[in-house]
């Protein structure tokens, strides 16, 4: 009986690790680094939250009322997804 090519789950799982580790950083890195882009993506905030606050000067509120507008462009006329 013949056997049957392995499944791409099973590839994956055997692959993934070969090319992560193969980069030559260590796990130590991998595991500081997703920490902090975790700790990033959770303190994230609002900008109409933000622009709303006191804490901001003009320069600061300018730039971030310059992003709103970017980022409602490319919603509204690029047709791209808000994440």
């Amino acid at each position: 009986m013949k056997k049957s090519f392995p499944s791409r789950w099973w590839m994956a799982f055997f692959f993934a690790p070969l090319l992560i580790f193969s980069t030559g950083c260590q796990l130590g890195y991998y595991i500081h680094t997703g920490y902090h882009q975790g700790k990033i993506l959770w303190s994230r905030t609002d900008i109409e939250k933000v622009l709303k606050s006191d804490t901001l000067n003009e320069n600061q509120k300018t730039k971030l009322t310059l992003a709103k507008e970017a980022k409602d462009f490319a919603e509204t006329s690029l047709g791209l997804k808000s994440n």
